[in-house]
């Protein structure tokens, strides 16, 4: 009983509501039909073809998708309707971790904001603009900070373990405190971009 109002509610819904598969193959699991109202394509479109959104998408929106995986996330993209022009699509998206916390899916909500856009050809408004902005520059931040703190790691296991010459173990130092002090940098600058 509980199970078919939810059903109801979604299928109703005037947003498009949708989980994306990433593994083991990618699939979309589930799309409403207002999909058909958003950008003019049946739900079964979208099961039949697992690339339809990115053929779709702006190019100059292309890099956003990345924003999917990484952590719950707010932006607007462009894309194609069927009929021509573009719609504004506000996404509200959440990944899907299994027991390893590898991400297997993508579940969104996305909104309309296209009457909301001065001009059908109009870039999102610049708070948005700015917000996708932070966000990549967020994962850009963070990603390079990981690679660092490995190359730490690393260095790190190469000077306690190895038995190196003086000069070379000066060098495994010099680099491990360059390593570290670009992870605090990188650290201090994630926290300017994405305060707590």
């Amino acid at each position: 009983m509980q199970e078919d109002f939810f059903r109801q509610l979604v299928e109703r819904a005037p947003d498009v509501i949708y989980r994306y598969q990433l593994r083991p193959t990618r699939a979309y699991v589930y799309v409403n039909p207002a999909i058909s109202r958003v950008l003019g394509y049946s739900p079964d479109e979208f099961y039949a073809d697992p690339g339809i959104y990115q053929k779709l998408l702006h190019p100059e929106d292309n890099p956003l998708l990345a924003m999917l995986t990484e952590a719950p996330s707010t932006f607007t993209l462009r894309c194609q309707h069927k009929a021509g022009g573009w719609r504004f699509l506000e996404h509200h998206s959440v990944p899907v971790f299994d027991a390893a916390g590898d991400v297997v899916a993508i579940e969104s909500i996305v909104h309309d904001v296209t009457e909301s856009t001065p001009g059908e050809t109009a870039k999102p408004n610049e708070a948005a603009e700015f917000e996708q902005l932070r966000q990549m520059t967020r994962i850009a931040v963070h990603q390079i900070n990981n690679t660092l703190t490995e190359a730490m790691g690393l260095l790190d296991i190469v000077r306690h373990r190895a038995n190196l010459a003086p000069p070379m173990a000066t060098m495994i130092g010099q680099a491990l405190t360059s390593v570290t002090t670009a992870s605090q940098q990188l650290a201090k600058l994630q926290q300017e971009i994405h305060p707590k």
